[in-house]
């Protein structure tokens, strides 16, 4: 694998661009998790809405026009965005060893080319859930090439935040807090349909 970034192959993958997509699904994935804490709810509830918020999230960041360069080429399940034409999709998934049967099948519109095995042509957002309640989710942005095969690799890292607290003593008392909100950006309207046209 390369020690390359993505807009080290195509310049219109900035981290800037990257990271706005990784929060979106980072936060949506949050909103998710908080909303289905119920008893009735359970991995497969969590697994779809998870996966049908970010979808239309996707549009609606689309539809919003916030950004020109982010557009959408196929609105059905297998949803493909493009960074001015460089199509991307996203998945749930182990990014060291992915298993979605679909995670490199590319449709009529996710078709980069190229025979040098060194670019990548394939490429994904997957959404990595936390193994335990302490972890966080990890969101990465993976490039493969014609052969499937991995080259490069990018991860989205929040800024650190730092706890400052007395050194000594006894520690603070733990205070009890409500889940945190995560919604969707403000720039994303909302919609009166579950339509995905424009």
């Amino acid at each position: 694998m390369s020690a390359k970034n993505p807009w080290d192959y195509y310049p219109v993958l900035t981290q800037e661009r990257l990271i706005i997509i990784a929060e979106l699904l980072r936060d949506v994935y949050y909103k998710t998790e908080v909303d289905l804490s119920t008893p009735l709810d359970w991995g497969y509830t969590r697994g779809t809405t998870t996966f049908g918020r970010q979808h239309r999230a996707l549009i609606l960041l689309w539809q919003s026009k916030a950004y020109p360069w982010f557009e959408i080429l196929n609105a059905a399940m297998d949803l493909v965005f493009a960074f001015e034409g460089v199509p991307i999709r996203f998945f749930s998934d182990d990014p060291r060893s992915p298993k979605k049967p679909n995670y490199y099948r590319r449709n009529d519109v996710d078709q980069l080319f190229s025979d040098d095995l060194g670019m990548p042509v394939i490429l994904r957002f997957v959404v990595e859930k936390p193994l335990t309640d302490e972890d966080d989710v990890s969101i990465y942005f993976l490039g493969h090439n014609c052969l499937e095969e991995e080259v490069f690799r990018w991860k989205y890292a929040a800024e650190s935040v730092h706890v400052l607290h007395a050194v000594g003593g006894e520690p603070p008392a733990a205070v009890e807090q409500q889940p945190a909100e995560v919604d969707l950006p403000e720039d994303i309207p909302a919609t009166k349909t579950g339509s995905t046209e424009t």
